[in-house]
């Protein structure tokens, strides 16, 4: 792993000075957005003045979304750029999505702006398999955008069957997360399963199954299971279900007796030494240990309830799939989403016969397109499927008390359940009580650190001024209730965004709003009169673009923030202010913040950027 990080060779991009110069890149991957279009490419080499360097590492590039030669541009691509190249930052508020670990972990870590005029295409870089699959899968989403006409009908056939998710809307997305459906929308075991029970069975009906056509079947079944996995991109779902059943497939050829467990533990130890960074994809986690929670629990868990009726016992088996994934994916899942959908298995009953159904239709369609009436048909069918398992996943999402939100778990909580886990799966395979006890006892210490952060919770007093560009807000945390100063509406998506989760991690339950025009709130340990604010032993003065009363002597205060352009010169803040702290919202432009830092600094006053460090958290007492 140490050896495969970009950051560990001496070529890498973030050795070099951010300035501006020319770069040869390669495109992996493209996305057609709104309000960018965002190519991921690895960089090959660095052309200066002076000399050209080889490079190693990923490029974020965005392009604007008007440039008609940019949205041609396809993975292979060579093309040079003139850009200045930094590295992407870090999230600039507490506990929102870390974007530049996430790329990191893709073995991206920069990020670059071009217009137009600043790129070419050079070239392309010849991988006859990898375009041929590009081509194929460009070819199939027009066909399914033919006969698809629907927004979110196109989004969810594409996804189910040719594995690109980039045409979803976030309605649709946010729709299946809720509901816990959204892992049918990666192609993984499910479509991989498909494919190798319908491959199986037509070459069963030629009589292939015993040698010498053992072998020719085999190979057969490993094309067409390694070759659906490319044509779909090759995700971290679809690559382990398809080592493992390469796995599965050799052992049959050589009349080997399978242990599952043996073929899921090699699968990873392959993927992984083809490549170590997927052990941070969040996907490949999850795969992994829903196949195991699948294996090992979903037999016991179906021969718990004895169900007489075909439907019924069709139904359970479908329950008793849903929660043997969900008891291995459940910390972890909680770890990296905080939520839990309550209606995992009422949208399994949905999903799981709707996506093989969308599946082998959507196969069907694409090799019968352009056969009259039957491609019709097929189209027909496919778009009224898909349509039905949508409105089926929208209507439980409206069912009441479907989705538990603002879970926050630490890293010992997690390690801990995981601990529960294990006992729990090792007691019930030995038959031994002693191993369950254990267990138990882990999950009371989970309980015990649940308290321990509740009553610090409750004994919290913080002050959280979050970085919102072009706006000014404030929290002030005492135990789980929160007073907000800002200018923006209660609601304003604009504020939740920055806010929601470093409030749900702080278990706050009741928000109380103070907005810039309040001339007077009272709480028990804050008083806020204009913009002028005394949250226990701190002050805080607000100096924006209001008219300022000019006090008859200085106005002493902890913290002076500076929202928007302030009506007075700069230079001369400490003859209207007494203060200890400047702080530089978000509201205000960068090019004035560097000048008031010059300032700052020939006057010795010490100053927070938050539009550079991000939010500004004080902890009190």
């Amino acid at each position: 792993t140490h050896l495969r990080l970009p950051a560990n060779h001496p070529g890498f991009l973030g050795n070099y000075s951010p300035q501006t110069t020319y770069w040869d890149l390669t495109i992996r991957e493209t996305k057609v957005k709104e309000k960018s279009i965002q190519v991921t490419a690895i960089t090959e080499r660095m052309l200066d003045s002076v000399q050209i360097r080889n490079t190693v590492g990923g490029l974020l590039l965005y392009l604007q979304p008007t440039d008609s030669l940019a949205q041609k541009l396809a993975p292979g691509d060579r093309i040079l750029v003139r850009a200045s190249v930094h590295p992407i930052e870090g999230p600039k508020n507490p506990q929102v999505f870390h974007f530049a670990r996430y790329m990191a972990g893709k073995g991206v870590y920069h990020r670059a702006y071009a217009g137009p005029d600043d790129w070419i295409k050079t070239g392309h870089l010849h991988a006859p398999l990898s375009d041929l699959f590009h081509r194929i899968r460009s070819n199939c989403l027009a066909i399914l955008a033919d006969y698809l006409p629907g927004k979110q009908e196109l989004a969810i056939g594409a996804a189910l069957i040719t594995g690109q998710r980039h045409v979803m809307d976030e309605e649709v997305r946010q729709a299946y997360t809720a509901t816990g459906a959204v892992h049918v929308l990666a192609v993984s075991g499910l479509h991989i399963g498909m494919i190798y029970l319908g491959i199986s069975w037509l070459l069963g009906l030629l009589g292939w199954k015993e040698h010498p056509k053992r072998w020719l079947r085999s190979i057969i079944l490993l094309l067409s299971v390694w070759g659906f996995a490319l044509f779909t991109g090759g995700s971290a779902s679809v690559l382990r279900a398809a080592t493992m059943f390469s796995f599965i497939i050799l052992g049959e050829a050589l009349h080997r007796k399978q242990n599952i467990y043996n073929s899921i533990a090699a699968s990873a130890f392959v993927l992984l030494c083809l490549e170590p960074l997927l052990l941070r994809d969040v996907g490949f986690q999850l795969s992994y240990l829903a196949v195991i929670g699948i294996v090992f629990f979903q037999g016991r868990i179906y021969r718990a309830l004895y169900v007489r009726h075909r439907l019924g016992n069709y139904l359970w088996k479908l329950t008793a799939v849903s929660i043997a994934a969900q008891l291995t994916t459940l910390p972890i899942s909680l770890y990296y989403f905080h939520q839990f959908p309550f209606y995992f298995w009422l949208s399994g009953w949905i999903v799981v016969p709707g996506a093989m159904l969308i599946l082998a239709v959507g196969l069907l369609l694409l090799v019968l397109a352009k056969v009259p009436f039957i491609g019709g048909i097929l189209g027909w069918l496919l778009f009224h499927l898909i349509e039905w398992m949508n409105n089926s996943i929208f209507q439980i999402g409206r069912l009441p008390g479907g989705l538990l939100e603002g879970i926050w778990l630490g890293t010992e909580a997690v390690l801990l359940l995981y601990t529960t886990l294990i006992c729990l799966m090792a007691g019930l395979a030995k038959k031994n009580l002693h191993w369950i006890k254990i267990g138990l006892c882990a999950l009371l210490f989970v309980a015990a650190l649940n308290d321990l952060d509740l009553q610090k919770s409750v004994r919290q007093k913080t002050i959280c001024i979050y970085h919102v560009p072009g706006h000014t807000v404030i929290d002030f945390f005492e135990g789980r209730t929160t007073y907000c100063f800002s200018d923006l509406p209660e609601i304003a998506p604009t504020m939740m965004y920055p806010t929601t989760n470093f409030r749900e991690y702080s278990r706050i339950k009741q928000v109380r709003h103070i907005n810039t025009g309040d001339m007077l709130m009272q709480a028990p340990h804050l008083l806020a009169y204009g913009n002028s604010i005394r949250f226990l032993n701190k002050s805080i003065a607000i100096l924006n673009n209001a008219p300022l009363t000019v006090p008859t002597q200085p106005t002493r205060t902890d913290y002076l923030i500076i929202s928007g352009k302030p009506g007075l010169s700069f230079a001369q803040l400490d003859r209207y202010y007494h203060f200890k702290t400047i702080v530089f919202d978000a509201s205000n432009r960068r090019s004035l913040v560097t000048k008031w830092k010059k300032v700052c600094k020939e006057k010795g006053w010490d100053y927070y950027d938050i539009n550079e460090e991000g939010a500004m958290i004080l902890q009190l007492e």
